[in-house]
């Protein structure tokens, strides 16, 4: 359990940028805050997320799960941005998959847009469990405002070991920018202690 706590800790420490890191971005000429043409030509992403699996999943009782995903989106236009980002799942305190997703973002206002994302996700095993999964298609819909707060929708695909194809759908939320920042450090600071106190 303590590896476990560990893992979810590390991964946390490692996305979660210091504020005199995010100053240093922007002095660099990148945005940390994703805005449009003229505003940003490039910008980083950086969103702590949660989602709720929708539909049920056959032997699995916890439903949830966490999400990080960082990266870099480059305004090709003033309303459209294409980039991508590496991402990280947790569930139950124990980092699951790893995975790479392409992402397009549409800009509708200076603070309004839609992220399109897809791409593979990679699990993560424990090397005394047998494997149980492998590589899923996985994709994201999202509606995005100012950076910040993102409303998301999304669908995993993925064979079976054991034969089959699981297919999942999730809803959720992601904290963008500096709410990201914030609440990885929080968690991080949690898992620590709850980790010690084990």
């Amino acid at each position: 359990m303590r590896r476990c706590c560990y893992a979810g800790i590390v991964i946390a420490l490692l996305v979660a940028p210091s504020p005199g890191w995010a100053q240093a971005v922007e002095l660099a000429g990148l945005c940390f805050k994703g805005r449009p043409m003229p505003w940003c030509r490039s910008f980083l992403v950086t969103e702590l997320g949660y989602r709720y699996r929708l539909n049920e999943p056959e032997g699995v009782s916890n439903r949830t799960s966490t999400t990080w995903d960082v990266g870099w989106m480059t305004n090709r236009s003033e309303s459209l941005a294409l980039g991508g980002t590496v991402f990280f799942g947790v569930q139950t305190s124990a980092l699951r998959t790893v995975g790479l997703k392409p992402r397009l973002r549409r800009w509708l206002t200076g603070g309004l847009s839609v992220d399109v994302s897809a791409g593979l996700a990679f699990p993560v095993r424990d090397p005394l469990a047998s494997p149980a999964f492998s590589a899923a298609f996985t994709g994201d819909v999202g509606l995005n405002l100012s950076d910040v707060w993102q409303l998301t929708g999304g669908f995993e695909i993925q064979k079976l070991a054991e034969g089959g194809t699981d297919v999942a759908w999730y809803g959720g939320g992601k904290g963008g920018s500096y709410v990201a920042l914030v609440a990885t450090l929080l968690l991080a600071i949690a898992g620590i202690a709850y980790a010690s106190a084990l």
